[in-house]
């Protein structure tokens, strides 16, 4: 082994090391980020607001919180399964195409995205018996959504979407729209299901339009943690 291998190997030993010591030591409370994170601030008393763009984020223990964040990872979960089912639809000229082993991923996005529902249902129900931030509500309804779309360059059709809720203080209409979204993959995803339980080659453009709906609902929820990370 050269003394570059050596070198590598014990700096690789030592990353981990840390990384191990940054992990057991972490503090256990997280917060998400991608998907409707940050629009927790909206309901009371969750959020005491920084401004500026920290994360300020105060944990109460509130069960919104939490099932933004469980509906969040469960949600990314069936993502990355139904990705991993596309590999394998990708390649299938190269390395064949066994039902067994299609079906269960799908199976597993499946599974995952009706996790994620349930969550979802019983955030739009905690969110229904949670009464407003009316100061966050009034940094919603005055924020430059204008501006903000322009200078990061977004979706327009997706922005335009989280804007219509937004800037009239509509969080719980967010909540019920991701709930909707969910659904609608849902169905999708079943669908699919339906074709490889019985052993037919899934159809490209419905596998188009189900990763479309999983793509602009993941954009839906990261334009409002955006928008509310700013206000926070």
């Amino acid at each position: 082994m050269s003394i570059y291998q050596k070198n590598k190997k014990s700096s690789h030993a030592v990353l981990m090391g840390v990384l191990a010591l940054v992990i057991w030591f972490a503090p256990t409370q997280a917060f998400g980020f991608l998907v409707a994170n940050f629009s927790e601030c909206a309901f009371k008393p969750i959020c005491g607001g920084g401004g500026g763009g920290a994360i300020s984020t105060v944990s109460t223990g509130s069960t919104i919180d939490v099932y933004i964040e469980e509906g969040a990872g469960y949600f990314l979960k069936s993502h990355s399964e139904f990705l991993q089912f596309l590999n394998r639809y990708e390649l299938s000229n190269l390395q064949g195409f066994t039902y067994t082993e299609t079906q269960s991923m799908v199976d597993a996005a499946i599974l995952s995205l009706e996790q994620a529902r349930v969550s979802y249902i019983n955030l739009t129900n905690a969110a229904g018996l949670t009464p407003y931030n009316d100061v966050f509500v009034q940094r919603l309804v005055g924020f430059d959504y204008t501006t903000h779309q322009q200078t990061e360059m977004l979706d327009a059709a997706v922005f335009g979407e989280v804007r219509a809720y937004l800037e009239v203080g509509d969080v719980r209409g967010i909540y019920d729209s991701l709930l909707k979204k969910v659904d609608d993959i849902l169905k999708k995803l079943y669908n699919v299901k339906s074709e490889i339980d019985q052993q037919k080659f899934p159809s490209v453009s419905n596998l188009w339009r189900l990763n479309q709906a999983y793509c602009r609902t993941m954009t839906f929820g990261e334009y409002v943690s955006e928008v509310c990370f700013k206000l926070n």
